[in-house]
Formats: C-alpha cells, sequence, structure tokens
C-alpha cells in the first residue's frame, strides 16, 4: 500500500524496499535491501526512511562495507535499527560515506557492531558534487550535513577506529579552488555518536592533503571508553597541514578505566591514557568531560598540542577526582580553566597561517616577512624556518631603516631537512633604537612553501648584503607570499 514514503522494513519475513507508489523493488536477499533503497533514494531525491528490529536483531553484513553514495540534500533517517558487519581479517570499513552535502544521516537510537581491523564507519569525501556556483560536479563538499551514527562498538578484530572523517581524499577541479584560495571542505557539520570496544582510536579526523583546504565550523559530540591509544586523534602529530583543522568545538566524554577489567582482551599497556588529542588544530575548544565508569576509576586526561596549535580552549568538568592535564610539543604544561591556550611558547615568534606549496616566477629571491617584528631590546638566540623538502639557505636579520632601505645584520645558513619547523643557533642582541627588525630568506622561487596574505618586503635576483635600497615593499594581499619564518628571542 502507498504511504508516499521510501522505506525499508522486515514484511512477510523478508527485508522490503517500498518506493512512494507502492511498488516493491527485487533486492539482494545478502544485502538486504540497502544497496537498492539507497539507490533510489539518491536517484530520485527521496528521503529514506529504515525501519530495524532492534538491537537484537542486526543487519547482518559479512565481508561487505555498507556504502552511501556522493549526494546532495540527501536524507536517510532510521528507527530501532542495527548494523552489525563482519569485516574478517581485513582493514574494509563497515559503514562509508562518500561526500554528502547539506543533508542527514541518523542511526539515532541505534547501533554500529564492527569486527574488523579498519575503521567502523568512515566519512571520506572523494566524489564531486554540483555545488551552487557550479552546474557540473567539480568538488566533494561534506558540508552543512547533520551526522547521528548512535553507537559504534568494537565487537572484534583491532579496529583502527570506531568513527572517521578522512580528509585526504578529496575531489576538485574547481577552477575557484587554486592557489591563494581557502576552501571549507567539510564545514558546517555536527557528528554525534559513542564509541566502546578495544579499537586504536574511538574518533580520528585526518586532515586535508592541501593546505589551502580547511576542516572547520563543526561540532563533534562524541563519547568513548576504553581505546587502546588516543582515544580522540585530531589530525597527526607534526601534520603539515593540520592547520586547516580550525574553529571546531569537540565534546567528549571519554573514560578510560585503570585496572582494566581482567577480562578484557587484549589488556591495555600500564601508560593507557585516558584521552589524548595529538592536534595542530587552531581556535578550536576542546570540552572534556571525564568520570569514572563501572570499572574502576578514570585516569587523567591528557592533551598533546604540537608546535603550529594556536589559540584553543580547553574546559573541563571533572568528576570523581580526576585531572587534566594539557602540555605543548616540549612538554609545558599548558592547561587552563576555560582560558584561551596558545601552546607556541611566549619566546617563540613565528610567520602564522596556512603553509601551501606554490611556484613563484622563476629566479631567486631575498623575501623579508614584514607581518611581525622582533622586539627592541630582545636577544635573538635561533632563526627558523618553515619548509617540506630538504633545502640549504641563507636567513638574513635585518634592520629596516626607512621604506625600502634594509641593512644587514646577520646571515646564517640553514641546513634544513623538510618536514616542518626547523631553526639553527644564533646571539644576536637587537638594539632599544625603535627601528623594525625582520627576518627574511634568499631562495628560488620554485616549489617553495609559503603563506600568503602577509606584509613583506622582496628583491628578485639579490641576496641583501650590507644595507640596500630599492627593495620593494607590499601590504598583505592575496597571493603576496612570504616564507614561514621565525626567532627565539631571550
Amino acid at each position: 500500500m502507498a504511504d508516499g514514503t521510501l522505506s525499508l522494513r522486515y514484511l512477510n519475513n523478508a527485508w522490503t524496499v517500498t518506493t512512494p507508489d507502492g511498488s516493491v523493488l527485487s533486492v539482494n536477499p545478502a544485502t538486504h535491501g540497502w544497496p537498492e533503497a539507497i539507490a533510489y533514494a539518491g536517484t530520485n531525491g527521496c528521503p529514506l526512511f529504515v525501519y530495524g528490529l532492534g538491537r537484537n536483531n542486526p543487519f547482518q553484513f559479512t565481508d561487505y562495507t555498507l556504502e552511501i553514495p556522493a549526494q546532495v540534500a540527501g536524507n536517510i533517517i532510521t528507527y530501532g535499527t542495527t548494523l552489525s558487519f563482519n569485516i574478517v581479517n581485513t582493514t574494509k570499513p563497515g559503514l562509508q560515506l562518500d561526500t554528502y552535502a547539506y543533508g542527514l544521516f541518523s542511526l539515532a537510537g541505534g547501533q554500529v557492531h564492527y569486527a574488523g581491523n579498519g575503521t567502523g564507519v568512515l566519512v571520506r569525501p572523494v566524489t564531486g558534487v554540483a555545488s551552487a556556483a557550479q552546474a557540473t560536479p567539480v568538488t566533494a563538499w561534506t558540508r552543512q550535513s547533520d551526522f547521528n551514527f548512535g553507537t559504534i562498538i568494537a565487537t572484534g578484530g583491532t579496529p583502527d577506529s570506531l568513527l572517521t572523517l578522512d580528509c585526504t581524499g578529496v575531489y576538485t577541479t574547481d577552477p575557484y579552488l587554486a592557489p591563494g584560495i581557502i576552501a571549507n571542505i567539510a564545514g558546517g557539520i555536527k557528528f554525534v555518536g559513542e564509541g566502546y570496544g578495544r579499537a586504536k582510536h574511538a574518533l580520528r579526523l585526518v586532515s586535508p592533503q592541501n593546505a589551502r583546504q580547511l576542516v572547520s565550523q563543526n561540532y563533534v559530540r562524541y563519547y568513548a571508553e576504553t581505546c587502546l591509544e588516543e582515544e580522540i586523534a585530531i589530525g597527526t602529530p607534526s601534520g603539515q597541514f593540520d592547520v586547516g583543522l580550525s574553529t571546531n568545538i569537540y565534546v567528549g566524554n571519554p573514560t578510560h578505566t585503570m585496572p582494566p577489567p581482567s577480562t578484557m582482551n587484549p589488556q591495555p599497556p600500564a601508560s593507557d591514557p585516558q584521552c589524548m588529542i595529538f592536534s595542530n588544530a587552531s581556535w578550536s575548544h576542546f570540552q572534556l568531560n571525564s568520570a569514572n565508569n563501572e570499572s574502576g576509576v578514570a585516569l587523567p586526561s591528557i592533551f598533546k598540542f604540537e608546535p603550529q596549535a594556536n589559540k584553543n580552549v580547553v574546559s573541563t568538568m571533572q568528576a570523581f577526582g580526576g585531572n587534566v592535564v594539557a602540555i605543548d610539543a616540549t612538554g609545558t604544561n599548558i592547561f587552563g580553566f576555560g582560558t584561551p591556550v596558545s601552546t607556541q611558547p611566549s619566546n617563540v615568534i613565528k610567520t602564522t597561517g596556512e603553509p601551501f606549496t606554490v611556484n613563484l616566477a622563476a629566479g631567486t629571491w631575498t623575501l623579508v616577512d614584514r607581518s611581525w617584528t622582533i622586539p627592541n631590546g630582545s636577544t635573538v638566540t635561533a632563526l627558523w624556518l618553515y619548509a617540506t623538502s630538504s633545502m640549504t639557505v641563507p636567513l638574513i636579520l635585518l634592520r629596516r631603516n626607512s621604506a625600502g632601505n634594509y641593512t644587514e645584520i646577520l646571515t646564517q645558513s640553514i641546513v634544513h631537512s623538510g618536514g616542518g619547523w626547523q631553526s639553527v643557533p644564533v646571539n644576536v642582541a637587537i638594539p632599544n633604537d625603535g627601528l623594525e627588525y625582520n627576518v627574511g630568506v634568499y631562495t628560488t622561487g620554485l616549489n617553495q612553501t609559503f603563506i600568503d596574505y602577509k606584509d613583506r618586503a622582496l628583491i628578485q635576483n639579490v641576496q641583501i648584503s650590507g644595507t640596500m635600497s630599492g627593495i620593494t615593499e607590499e601590504a598583505a594581499h592575496a597571493q603576496w607570499y612570504v616564507i614561514p619564518l621565525g626567532v627565539t628571542i631571550a
């Protein structure tokens, strides 16, 4: 009987897909009608309603990934639904969602059971879809969507993660996403869920592989328990593009137990932390509420921020006397209750922003970053350079005498092995003379790592030495590139 909706439900001892006009689709019994129902919903632009049989009667899938293809404004709503994936000895995910823009996916009140070595639920936008500005598929946007994954449970194997948002495979041929343009490839998303069981991670967010792509303005509420490694892993240690993980809110109630129940297999290591977040995130809010559970006392909560993390807020409401510790990359405790936390040491000044690789005009350049200055009366004890490939280049400490006129104070070569920020020691006292002191670098313009929208000074095919005039100065502007530089001061 037609009720005007697309539904998947158990009728006459079989899973049945009924279309809005009352027609019944032919389905593969092994996959319970899910692929056929999803395909019909995507083709016809109608919501899909799934009526499960509760947690004791799950949809069973063996060595099979249930894939939700790329779509815009899709709506999949389930009731009393449990998805059970038995992925034997492989890293295949259980449930996988491609690009999902302006939609709703709800397993509220339901569960995902995952036995495998991959991830229980994987959200990975890779396929282009049309956007409001483009008539043809150009960009994989997972944005402005609402995801509720219910409870994700590791029931076997050693899952890498219970829930993963992976932004490494983003597809784009959009001409507007050229170097110098920032694209929010995962934004305005609401993730809600719980995770239980002996996975390595409860929640893992993998940053983009393009410095001009952001994962921002998202809300992640995730409760987790008893994972083997970092319970919540945001980005990767020393991940150069993690800086794109910004202005997000993470709310969690992760709870480890120590000692764990004797029946738990495998047993966690003795150093197992309650919650460790590796992150270069910026302008984000981490709300951690930890407590006991029925198995034992929770260990202290640990946040470990990487060197480029900047202006994050860490707040907590602790129960049962637990402690919260936040440390930066040097191991310094930087925790503050609800206080903005900058994990960059106060005696280090660096170029801020999102590094990316691009070619300037051919030739060599002296590029001076004027977006920050060295304080008068300080002593410079190290010069810093950010690079993603190995190089040996001269770093130049400069005094700005007047517009376009600079004096070389020190030139120090740095042998850089690539992989991010590295420094070389120096010892230079900066006078208290009221003048501007900057750092520059002399290098080729090809295949360099830059940050744009910065005040700069530059001269082509000349290394600044002695006192020189005729140096061009430019105010911050799109595609006004500087190479990321820094100093340590005393």
